[in-house]
């Protein structure tokens, strides 16, 4: 069974995600948005799990 949904334009990206800081990086990694927005606060943390190896 896939679980990646290929996303190719905004409608692609869930409502749910829309609009939202994942939304946001999904339209920077496969849309090429611009970062023309600043931010004073981090809206989206990646944690790191000590007992999962790391392949990124």
């Amino acid at each position: 069974m896939n679980r990646f949904v290929p996303v190719n334009s905004e409608k692609d990206i869930f409502p749910q995600y829309q609009e939202t800081p994942i939304g946001r990086l999904l339209e920077y990694y496969n849309l090429n948005r611009s970062l023309e927005d600043t931010y004073q606060k981090a809206e989206l943390l990646r944690v790191s799990d000590y007992r999962v190896e790391n392949t990124c």
